[in-house]
């Protein structure tokens, strides 16, 4: 009987360990799964992060494809100003030539009419002093 006993209590002990072994045991499972969890969802967020980063990329891809597009709009249309002021310096050229020849045509003209003038009135005179003699 006393033997049994012994049997009986050690059998408890070694249940007993068994079952302290068995919840740590448990407990690292638990840990181990927390630490997966863990790295399972760093994992999923650094897969966003990453899919972050190529629309990112996409975006400033398609941002300096506009930019581009628009610069060069912008250089022909800075080419056609350009071809525009030229041709208005030459047409503004042009014109500032013809009023400097109006100018000169009119000058030529006011002298030529003042010697016209002068000389009729020269001839005038002598007319009037011979019809005032006449009169007499």
């Amino acid at each position: 009987l006393g033997a049994t006993k012994r049997a009986s209590e050690e059998a408890a002990a070694q249940l007993k360990e068994a079952k302290k072994l068995m919840d740590e045991a448990s407990k690292r499972e638990k840990a181990a799964a927390g630490r997966e969890a863990t790295l399972e969802y760093d994992a999923l967020r650094a897969a966003d992060k990453e899919q972050e980063m190529l629309q990112l990329v996409v975006a400033a891809k398609l941002a300096s494809a506009q930019a581009k597009e628009q610069l060069d709009a912008l250089k022909r249309e800075n080419a056609r100003l350009q071809q525009l002021v030229s041709e208005t310096k030459g047409k503004l050229a042009n014109a500032k030539a013809a009023h400097e020849d109006m100018e000169a045509a009119c000058a030529h003209a006011i002298t030529d009419r003042q010697a016209a003038l002068t000389e009729l009135e020269a001839h005038k005179k002598p007319q009037r002093a011979a019809s005032f003699f006449s009169r007499s």
